[in-house]
């Protein structure tokens, strides 16, 4: 996307206080970013928001969008998406620094271990020592791209790739459960038919066990049965919980509580997976100098007659 987000929804707050309309609107949020020209021109054709929308905001704002155009609550919406928007890149930035000294190490690594086959005049022997270690590195974040891309890409109602299985780890799984049902808290809360939320919400939660069971559950209400014939791949506490939410005429309130339950124990798990990169990272690195090295003085003493 050609915008900040965070900067774009509270733009879009601000000029929906101002009663700015929502083509003129749209187009000074995004700084006029010829992207955005076909959401302002279905706009000015009197399509809704949450349609100019689609696939340019990541599908739990668009839930949120569908859900504020409902109940009427856009410039606060907005400004709650805006603090989301802020909150993931703080998020991604504490990432960024939790991995840069690894990097940094396989980096200096790779400059390193060719050094002694560059002097004996080996460059062969040199770029594969530098590949041992950058080959693997540049395929997996090569890997997390094109999974990550292709998840965003899958249609409502679809199931991502079977290539992505390895980026979807628990605490992935997690998050995207926890994004479906709070996008489904939204929906309900504003009042969104179940034939249009579930959708939605699947969309939302695209890569989860939520989304697979939301599928299943629009299929449910569509025959006039009970959303929670549908729970089946979910955990069976959050299922009874949003039965019991459906029973009582809470179950806004049991998404949003499942949704920051999900999303705590998520934040734990990769708070644990990044504590270990670092001594991981440090540990592979000594494995391969220490191969480096065993291999270096085993051709010297070769070269010099030793050990034939």
């Amino acid at each position: 996307m050609g915008v900040r987000l965070d900067a774009f929804y509270r733009s879009l707050a601000h000029l929906e206080a101002a009663a700015v309309p929502w083509p003129r609107a749209v187009e000074m949020a995004t700084g006029g970013d010829p992207a955005w020209a076909p959401a302002v021109a279905l706009l000015a054709g009197g399509h809704p928001l949450s349609e100019a929308f689609e696939g340019r905001v990541p599908a739990l704002d668009l839930a949120g969008v569908r859900a504020a155009e409902v109940s009427g609550q856009l410039e606060n919406t907005f400004l709650d998406l805006a603090k989301r928007a802020e909150d993931a890149l703080a998020r991604e930035r504490e990432r960024k620094a939790a991995v840069a000294y690894p990097l940094i190490v396989i980096h200096l690594a790779a400059l390193l271990m060719p050094i002694p086959d560059l002097v004996v005049g080996n460059p062969r022997g040199a770029i594969g020592w530098a590949a041992l270690v950058l080959v693997p590195l540049y395929g997996w974040i090569a890997y997390r791209r094109a999974a990550q891309r292709a998840i965003d890409r899958t249609p409502r109602g679809g199931r991502p790739p079977p290539f992505t299985a390895l980026l979807r780890t628990k605490a992935f799984v997690e998050e995207a459960d926890a994004r479906a049902l709070r996008a489904l808290g939204w929906l309900h809360d504003a009042g969104v038919p179940h034939l249009e939320a579930l959708p939605l919400a699947a969309h939302a939660g695209t890569g989860g066990r939520m989304a697979e069971d939301l599928v299943d559950a629009w299929a449910a209400a569509n025959a006039g049965q009970a959303l929670a014939t549908a729970w089946k791949r979910v955990p069976r506490e959050l299922a009874a919980t949003l039965a019991t939410g459906e029973q009582t005429g809470r179950l806004a309130e049991a998404c949003a509580h499942e949704a920051a339950s999900l999303d705590g124990a998520a934040t734990l798990r990769r708070e644990r997976q990044t504590a270990m990169i670092k001594p991981l990272a440090i540990l592979l690195i000594g494995i391969v100098v220490g191969a480096r090295v065993v291999s270096f003085y085993a051709g010297m003493l070769r070269q010099a007659g030793i050990g034939r």
